[in-house]
């Protein structure tokens, strides 16, 4: 239950802030003894000074339009603690903009 909430929120947020006609890009692979999964998108990304931020409950990013409680990133820090596994944001590698969600966790 926890990874799928993981999904779901990754997925989420991914299609609420790409724009009409964008690309969404969900990639998992195994190495060695974790597991990547990454979510990437061409929507407007996050500005690297607000990368630690958005993981905090309620936080929004001033000026988006998309709309949301600013729970989604938490949950997701919250449940990759449960389960050992660590996120990490940069900008988009696919595409001209956007952002890529890199979630790490240890094989069962």
């Amino acid at each position: 239950a926890d990874l799928y909430t993981v999904l779901r929120n990754l997925v989420h947020n991914a299609i609420q802030y790409t724009p009409s006609g964008g690309c969404i890009d969900v990639a998992i692979e195994r190495l060695a003894n974790r597991v990547l999964i990454t979510v990437e998108d061409s929507g407007p990304g996050i500005p690297t000074d607000k990368h630690q931020r958005v993981f905090d409950a309620f936080y929004r990013i001033e000026g988006s339009d998309a709309s949301g409680s600013g729970l989604g990133l938490s949950i997701v820090s919250v449940m990759l603690m449960r389960m050992q596994g660590e996120v990490t944001l940069s900008a988009a590698t696919r595409f001209s903009s956007g952002l890529q969600v890199r979630v790490c966790l240890p094989t069962v």
